[in-house]
């Protein structure tokens, strides 16, 4: 990953990439970024999806 997480949510794509959203860094600082891994390149990339950063207690 580009960026370390931790609880993060991830799943498979249609085409076979993995979707890795949101998550905390370690210093439980939420992330509001997703990534895409491709296992057919061995790449990572950032997305352009901006996701809504949520208050938890």
């Amino acid at each position: 990953m580009l960026s370390p997480r931790y609880f993060a949510l991830s799943g498979t794509l249609a085409d076979g990439r993995i979707l890795v959203a949101g998550g905390d860094t370690n210093s439980q600082t939420p992330l509001a970024t997703a990534e895409i891994y491709d296992p057919g390149t061995g790449t990572v990339s950032y997305t352009h999806l901006t996701l809504p950063t949520i208050l938890r207690v």
